[in-house]
């Protein structure tokens, strides 16, 4: 019996203990049944429930004993009511307990929506805002592509109307000037002009301008009008011989001159031809291009046509050309004149009228005629976007209301038709293009027409160009966000139900664990068991962390990673110890951090033609351009995860597959790659314009080899990681076996890139590869996206350059001076390349830093603007004077040492920009330089560029003398020892400028050649220096006209420096003549006077004859300076010169093959001239170490030529009749 009560409270004691257990009362059947100490029992039982342990079973038997010794009812009264109290307060706890388990369990699931709900919400904001950013996106490049195309047109289009608007005043220039030279032309009789060969002259200018006709038409006086009668009659026959010099295929073999009318005449309304009215003074058609060949429109009054006479009243009173409304030209000189068939349709025209003065001063002298152009809009259009660009309408437009559509596809333009032909949905993309006369003409007037009409175009894209960028794109990627984030919540669904399932699980145990707990410790002992068990987790858990610690410390992969993410724990304190104690042994208290990694690829990256480049260059350049490359480069190896590993030199080193090891290695290291060669690619163009020619063809080459590699730190002074092993000697070997521009392959890193599915990434080499040390190999080459870049890798810079299209239209402006039978075969357009562009750009940064110093120092000098008049007197009599030759003197005075204008003018030139209209000036002066440079193998603007460049640098390198001065002594000193050349900002600009002009229009023969052709630019020249004599004229003339103003007066403010200036261009460049024997003669004499016999440095007229001679030798070391360079850059241009002298025996300009004796040619010139000069750089004594590196270089290049020359020649040859057939 007492072990089945036993059994029974037990077992509800277990249930007590259980969560939401049912207690049940102590007070049961047994009290009634066991009258022999049942009761007691319970009791006692009830005690153990409440007291528990030990201390509940003490009690029991004091119990028994008082009642077996007749204890009182109370006793078990108060037992009674102990038992009902405790099992309330159970109740009451188990309550509370439930309670707050189902408000956290509902807390949870309102959790659980939340997220959902969060997660749905978010879902549908994702896919809403991926769609619209997306769609967004598309059209954002659809605009900003607009916006390039529109920016593109509206540049071409000015440059174009802007040309054409130039041609046509210079035409009437060359008319002017054949006027004023003519003996047979006065004052009284400036009408009566026929110019000679005016198809010739004429159709140049009209094609380059784009014009379809272009006519000269003289004022005639009513005194004169029988004169003119005779006159053009007599004088007709220029018709025929328009016709035999002209290329007028559209006119057919069969076509015959008409007689011209023999009176001035004029058109009546029923389209008659009528003698013309009375008035003071008629303009009659006289020389047109090209010729009239059906019906005669020669001798028609121009005055007569209301629209022209209207047209022609602006032109006189603003004395600028004036362009007319749309109109048919066809009235005025018929459909056959304008090369239009019968019944085919007329686009937009207009007529441009050009004033014709009676001299050069279109403000002061009369006009006595007038250029005519018919003016196609639609022919300025065309060719300014390229293939791929499509779809713009243009719409051109005047403020009298006309409107005509065009529509711009590619170089290709459509005309549309009268009216806005335009979507209205694109109103809002609108761009306007104003034609101003600011940007045409130099003035702030609009371009308008005779009745002033003003012009604009405006451009619209179209839907084909819009639908171009839309695509299904952000369909796509709206449903892979969907997909994300449904696939994120399954995953968080199935994550939780897990969750749950676990936590019930632990639950489940932590209740049975908890009953058991409870049922045999009381809850004070229970709790610290707890306790000491959560000390005892957390105590093993930092036992195994401090396990792991000692793991990760033991470990060599660890610690290299740790030592990479802060080397600046790195401490040598242990090793200086040890080196105190025994300095034959140095001993670190640690293991060296070092490992092997088995799974690496390594790559060697080197910039190609370095070496040439950097011998040319100053040191800040040659680190401005490692820094921005190799920073680029850094930035890239970030982003690829790649570990750079060092720079040396020129030589960039980096690993993938450490220190954290990766399976797609050689795939990363391969993407990295790519991503070096466009940067570098895009980098060169970009650096050019600050670092000067060739930079743009910089190009790296990489080698890449894949294996295994020792890595580590290599403790001592400076220690730094470093990789060792075979693996980075053979990608060494692969990359100095590599070309340029391309990504070289070891056949292990082939392997594992077709192992990695990328087998159409690798081109096996051709060749096989003999490296040193390790013998033939086989390698591949890294295949990318711009292959067609990789496989003109190895093309040289010239040929990249043959996609300039044409010549300038200033070239064709300075080429119509010389006679057509001298001319060179011109195309019709010059569209300078970008690497040009660039050049002119770096031209114009070299020529502003140096145009700030002149007006720093001229400010500092308190120079008042003063006598304008007197320097436009002294420009136009310096234009009106003889050849430059007569201009050359012994000696160039350059100004006497000033105090206040050389003690600041340097820092003050950083400080004190040039105005905007002067930058903008100089860069289209330096462009129109450019432009007038003929596509020469050698004489070139490259090659100016590259003489510029050396100009700057002999200029950069002119030292001071070793003398202990400061302050004013120090900056008199150096003037003294420089010959006032560092002193005076003039001088150097001058020179600088004289590097660039020095071989404008050179033909690509010397001058003995145009001498011996008899050419009438060698007689104009009376055959002394023809070639730079000529480039001084053109460079000259242009700098005078009225668009440089602004720049003339910025580089000279009085006489004095005009003067000065003029002096210091004259003579350096035609000291580029080297082979005249009488200016050769006088610069020897000059420089015995100068520096063979002793002269006082300190007087001014020894100073500045030492200061005109070494200006002289500067810019002809400089002229030559390939030959005193880096041994490739004397191979570029040997090659280039020798391309060009093959070019004028080929076409029978010259009589000599070069091939013969151009071995024995460049010895000579090395030991009769670039040695000698080199020579007496050193002598002069001012610049420094180059005297010296040239002096080293031109003996170096001497000592290559006299071993390779001869096979180089050979190899020239055969070069040349590869490229241009065998002739």
């Amino acid at each position: 019996m007492p072990n089945m009560a036993t059994g029974e409270v037990d077992t509800n004691t277990m249930q007590s203990r259980l969560p939401n257990a049912h207690h049940h009362s102590s007070n049961t059947s047994p009290t009634a049944e066991d009258d022999d100490g049942s009761l007691s029992s319970s009791v006692s039982y009830d005690d153990a429930h409440d007291g528990g342990g030990v201390a509940g079973f003490g009690r029991r038997s004091s119990h028994g004993n008082e009642h077996s010794s007749g204890g009182s009812d109370n006793d078990s009264a108060t037992g009674s009511t102990s038992s009902n109290h405790t099992g309330s307060d159970k109740n009451f706890r188990r309550s509370e307990d439930e309670i707050a388990n189902h408000r956290e369990a509902k807390v949870v699931l309102l959790s659980k929506v939340c997220v959902l709900s969060v997660l749905f919400v978010a879902t549908a904001t994702a896919a809403f805002l991926t769609y619209y950013f997306a769609r967004e996106s598309e059209h954002s490049d659809f605009v900003l592509q607009y916006n390039d195309y529109a920016r593109e047109i509206e540049d071409v289009t000015k440059h174009n109307l802007k040309t054409a608007l130039d041609l046509i005043a210079g035409f009437g220039s060359v008319v002017t000037s054949y006027a004023l030279v003519d003996h047979s032309s006065t004052d009284d009789d400036f009408s009566f002009v026929t110019l000679p060969h005016f198809e010739v002259r004429g159709e140049g200018f009209r094609k380059v301008s784009g014009a379809r006709l272009l006519a000269y038409a003289p004022l005639v006086s009513h005194d004169h009008l029988s004169e003119w009668s005779n006159y053009s009659t007599s004088h007709q026959q220029w018709i025929a011989e328009s016709f035999e010099l002209g290329d007028h295929a559209w006119i057919g073999t069969n076509a015959q001159p008409k007689p011209i009318h023999e009176t001035i005449f004029e058109k009546a309304e029923d389209g008659t031809f009528i003698p013309p009215a009375e008035q003071d003074e008629y303009s009659p058609i006289w020389q047109q291009t090209p010729p009239p060949f059906k019906e005669s429109f020669i001798n028609f009054n121009l005055l007569s046509d209301p629209l022209i006479a209207d047209v022609v009243a602006a032109a006189s009173i603003a004395r600028r050309p004036v362009l007319s409304q749309v109109t048919d030209p066809t009235n005025v000189f018929g459909p056959e004149a304008l090369g239009r068939k019968d019944g085919e349709e007329l686009h937009p025209n207009s007529i441009l009228i050009e004033p014709v003065f009676n001299g050069f001063n279109d403000q002061e002298d009369p006009i006595v005629g007038y250029l005519v152009a018919v003016i196609p809009w639609e022919q300025y259009f065309q060719n300014v976007l390229h293939e791929a660009a499509n779809a713009i309408i243009a719409v051109l437009g005047s403020s009298c209301g006309d409107r005509f559509s065009f529509r711009i596809d590619g170089p290709v333009v459509t005309y549309l038709g009268e009216g806005d032909r335009h979507s209205s949905k694109y109103n809002s993309e609108k761009h306007t293009i104003s034609f101003s006369d600011e940007e045409l003409l130099g003035t702030k007037d609009t371009l308008i027409s005779g009745d002033n009409c003003r012009y604009e175009m405006l451009l619209f894209p179209t839907e084909e160009l819009e639908e171009t960028y839309y695509t299904s794109g952000p369909g796509l990627f709206t449903a892979a966000v969907v997909i994300v984030f449904a696939f994120t919540t399954m995953v968080f669904l199935g994550y939780d139900f897990l969750v749950q399932r676990r936590q019930r699980k632990v639950e489940n145990d932590a209740v049975k664990s908890n009953a058991i707990v409870s049922s045999l410790f009381p809850a004070e002992i229970r709790d610290r068991l707890f306790q000491n068990n959560a000390q005892a987790a957390s105590s093993n858990k930092r036992k195994k962390n401090g396990m792991m610690g000692g793991m990760e410390s033991s470990n060599a992969k660890f610690r290299l990673k740790n030592m990479l993410e802060d080397e600046s724990k790195a401490s040598n304190n242990d090793v200086d110890e040890k080196l105190a104690l025994s300095p034959d042994v140095a001993l670190y208290e640690t293991k060296p951090i070092a490992d092997l990694f088995p799974n690496t690829t390594v790559l060697f990256a080197d910039i190609s033609g370095f070496t040439a480049w950097s011998s040319v260059r100053e040191p800040t350049q040659v680190f401005t351009l490692l820094e921005t490359v190799y920073r680029a480069f850094d930035m890239i190896a970030k982003k690829r995860r790649v570990f750079k590993v060092e720079t040396v030199g020129d030589c960039y080193v980096a690993v993938t597959g450490l220190p954290e090891p990766r399976k797609d290695h050689a795939v990363m290291m391969c993407r990295f790659a790519r991503d070096c060669k466009r940067k570098m690619n895009e980098l060169s163009k970009l650096l050019e314009v600050s670092l000067g020619p060739d930079t743009g063809d910089l190009a790296m080459r990489f080698g890449l080899h894949s294996g295994p590699v020792t890595a580590g730190v290599l403790r001592g002074d400076k220690s730094r990681f470093q990789l060792f092993g075979d693996t980075v000697n053979t990608a060494a070997r692969v990359e100095a076996s590599g070309i340029r521009n391309r990504i070289h392959l070891s056949e292990e890193t082939a392997t594992l890139l077709v192992d990695a599915g990328k087998s159409s990434w690798v081109v096996p080499r051709e060749d096989t590869v003999v490296a040193k040390g390790k013998g033939k190999m086989k390698t591949y080459w890294l295949q990318t996206r711009d292959s067609d870049t990789i496989s003109r890798a190895s093309t040289t810079p010239d040929e990249e350059d043959a996609e300039v299209e044409n010549l300038s239209d200033q070239q064709e402006l300075a080429l119509a001076a010389v006679p057509a039978e001298f001319d060179q075969k011109v195309p019709e357009h010059l569209v300078l390349s970008p690497k040009l562009l660039r050049l002119v750009s770096w031209n114009v940064d070299v020529l502003s830093k140096l145009l700030r110093q002149v007006v720093s120092k001229r400010t500092t000098k308190s120079i008042d603007r003063h006598n304008l008049d007197a320097i436009d007197r002294m420009e136009k009599a310096i234009l009106n004077a003889q050849n430059p030759l007569d201009e050359v003197v012994e000696i160039v005075n350059l100004p006497e040492y000033s105090e206040t204008g050389s003690s600041s003018s340097r820092h003050k030139a950083s400080l004190q920009p040039l105005p905007k209209v002067v930058v903008e000036q100089l860069q289209d002066y330096v462009k129109t330089i450019a432009q007038l440079y003929r596509e020469n193998s050698f004489h070139n603007f490259e090659h100016a560029s590259h003489v510029t460049m050396s100009v700057s640098k002999l200029l950069s390198r002119i030292v001071a003398p070793d003398i202990n001065e400061t302050g004013e002594d120090l900056m008199q000193s150096l003037h003294d020892h420089t010959y006032g050349i560092t002193s005076d900002p003039l001088t150097q600009f001058a020179v600088v400028l004289s590097g660039l002009i020095h071989d404008i229009d050179h033909v690509g023969l010397p001058n003995y050649l145009l001498v011996g052709e008899n050419t009438n630019l060698a007689n104009h020249y009376e055959n002394k220096s023809v070639a730079e004599q000529n480039s001084i004229d053109i460079a000259w003339q242009i700098l005078m006209q009225p668009r440089f103003s602004a720049l003339r007066h910025c580089i000279y403010k009085d006489t004095q420096e005009l003067a000065r200036f003029r002096q210091l261009v004259v003579n350096t460049v035609l000291a580029t003549d080297i082979f005249d024997r009488e200016l050769g003669a006088l610069r020897r004499n000059r420089w015995d006077k100068a520096f063979s016999s002793k002269l006082d440095s300190g007087m001014s007229i020894d100073r500045n004859r030492k200061a005109t001679i070494v200006i002289e030798h500067l810019i002809q070391a400089s002229d030559v300076s390939h030959c005193m360079q880096h041994w490739q850059v004397y191979q570029k241009w040997n090659e280039r010169l020798f391309d060009e002298m093959m070019v004028a025996y080929i076409s029978g300009r010259s009589e000599k093959n070069p091939a013969e004796g151009w071995f024995e040619g460049e010895i000579g010139f090395f030991d009769h001239y670039v040695i000698p000069l080199a020579g007496k750089l050193r002598e002069c004594g001012v610049f420094g170490v180059s005297s010296d590196e040239y002096l080293q270089y031109a003996l170096t290049n001497r000592e290559e030529w006299q071993s390779k020359g001869q096979g180089i020649v050979q190899r020239m040859v055969a070069k040349y009749e590869e490229q241009n057939g065998n002739s």
